[in-house]
């Protein structure tokens, strides 16, 4: 096989998440020297610098492999349109489900890691940059994060490895692409579901309506629920039985719907 085409394997993988560091610190040193004064979790400063370096390592890569935007989104033959009408419905629901459970796990490490308080305050600034701050989480980082971990990174351990492993190495390097741990139950799951939605689907659009879905309802919580006493106090937080239950019985069926579509004859 052609290396153009079945770039990147596992070592290309972590070279190029290296890359991406390098250009990003090399950004934030660009802009200090410039006289630009930004603290971390600054939305507008994350936004510039994950479009300035996803986008030039995905413009690098794409060009090196000759991969249009068309091919890289969607090889099933399928419209995004249909797609997007077929799959919300499930997606929708493994994502509202999900972000209850998924949160209780995050807190667990919380429990036994706790955030200091520039931690806290990186956070809430992440989290409170207005339209910025919606344009980021919900918008952009699903689109950029999902063309480069599951459209070029997935896409070529598959020549590599088995479906799964292919998957759970993806979703682990996406994990780590955060550095850091209070994300990395969110990242690492979120990735996996992502990276088999991609491998069932062979179309990055499943995979960043989840993505979006999924940042989309846990901005809308934070901003519902006014101050987050996580954010606020370091209290440690966890949902009731009932409301697990039902978050995790709400994922599941979004998860049964979603097999009855995909596997439908």
């Amino acid at each position: 096989m052609d290396h153009k085409q079945s770039f990147p394997n596992l070592p290309e993988a972590f070279a190029i998440i290296f890359v991406l560091f390098v250009l990003q610190i090399t950004l934030g040193a660009f802009l200090y020297d410039a006289g630009y004064q930004f603290e971390a979790g600054d939305p507008l400063y994350s936004l510039f610098v994950l479009l300035i370096s996803m986008g030039t390592v995905l413009s690098v890569i794409m060009h090196y492999k000759k991969l249009s935007y068309t091919r890289l989104f969607n090889q099933s033959g399928s419209s995004w349109q249909s797609i997007a009408l077929v799959l919300s419905p499930p997606l929708f629901l493994i994502a509202a489900g999900s972000v209850v459970w998924i949160s209780d796990l995050a807190s667990i490490v919380i429990y036994f890691v706790p955030m200091s308080e520039q931690d806290m305050d990186m956070f809430k600034r992440v989290f409170t940059g207005g339209v910025t701050s919606f344009l980021l989480i919900c918008i952009i980082a699903p689109l950029i994060e999902e063309m480069l971990f599951r459209g070029i990174i997935l896409r070529g351990l598959l020549n590599d490895y088995p479906p799964m492993l292919a998957v759970a190495l993806s979703a682990l390097l996406f994990a780590l692409y955060h550095l850091n741990i209070y994300q990395f139950p969110v990242a690492l799951i979120v990735g996996g579901v992502s990276g088999w939605l991609y491998v069932m689907t062979r179309s990055l659009w499943p995979s960043v309506m989840l993505h979006s879905f999924y940042n989309t309802i846990s901005y809308t919580l934070f901003l519902l629920s006014g101050a987050d006493p996580l954010l606020e106090t370091g209290e440690v937080q966890f949902h009731g039985v009932a409301e697990l239950g039902l978050s995790i019985c709400v994922t599941l069926t979004g998860f049964y719907l979603l097999k009855r579509i995909l596997l439908k004859p």
